[in-house]
């Protein structure tokens, strides 16, 4: 009897105990939490700044468990990018709040759920550019050149992946031209990286280009690049930037 009421005790004093220690710790759990991404590049966001105590970050896809990344961390931010590579699943994340080294105080410590994202349906998408053009013999065709955004994904080759790489033919360009003398603007579509278009002889173009994201229902638009242009007469010498072009205009 005497045992008995020893083991009642010890686990009294040990209930009153973990009771005590966590009525310590004041554990708030996670909130206000986004997913920032662009070109594919993730990080995880919330609030609070945790006081005494540290979070951790677990992601899982539809296709894929549970892992942890950010372990025992005082941000409140976290990288996931590595986690998210099949891009065309869905994600979620939860934040768990708890004490390092201390599992003896829970047995699972309280967390908060993410909402899910898609990185590609999701993910901003950045700008292409005109990475050069040329003019045909007679400069009654020009060809412009078009540069896609770099993803944080590397290739089997080890190459940093582009947006095309990913998005394939759903990745489609809106290229606007127009003469440096007129504001009438003209437009084409591409999935193609050169487009060309035709010009007159003598005169300069100005041209800027976007990318869209055709399977998309909203995010579909990436913003468009800086305006460039030809030099006077059709020359492909040179690019006149935004500024420099406006400045023409002006003065």
């Amino acid at each position: 009897m005497r045992c008995i009421w020893s083991l009642v005790l010890l686990c009294s004093v040990l209930c009153w105990s973990r009771a005590t220690a966590l009525d310590n710790l004041n554990f708030a759990t996670a909130e206000n939490i986004t997913w920032a991404s662009f070109n594919f590049k993730t990080i995880l966001e919330w609030q609070p700044k945790p006081t005494n105590y540290v979070y951790t970050v677990e992601v899982a896809g539809e296709k894929s468990d549970w892992k942890r990344k950010c372990v025992y961390i005082q941000e409140t931010e976290c990288d996931v990018t590595d986690e998210l590579r099949n891009v065309k699943d869905t994600f979620k994340a939860r934040i768990i709040s708890e004490v390092q080294d201390r599992e003896d105080v829970l047995e699972e410590f309280p967390y908060a759920n993410s909402p899910p994202f898609s990185p590609y349906q999701q993910t901003l998408i950045g700008s292409p550019s005109v990475e050069s053009y040329m003019f045909n013999e007679d400069h009654t065709k020009l060809t412009a050149f078009i540069k896609d955004s770099l993803t944080p994904y590397r290739s089997a080759s080890g190459q940093f992946e582009t947006l095309r790489d990913i998005f394939k033919d759903d990745l489609i360009y809106t290229f606007f031209y127009w003469k440096s003398s007129s504001t009438g603007k003209k437009q084409t579509t591409s999935t193609n990286n050169e487009i060309k278009i035709d010009v007159e002889k003598g005169e300069s173009y100005c041209f800027s280009v976007k990318a869209t994201v055709q399977s998309r229902k909203t995010l579909r638009d990436s913003e468009e690049s800086v305006v460039q242009c030809t030099s006077n007469g059709g020359s492909a010498s040179d690019f006149l930037k935004t500024s420099e072009y406006l400045y023409l205009c002006v003065s």
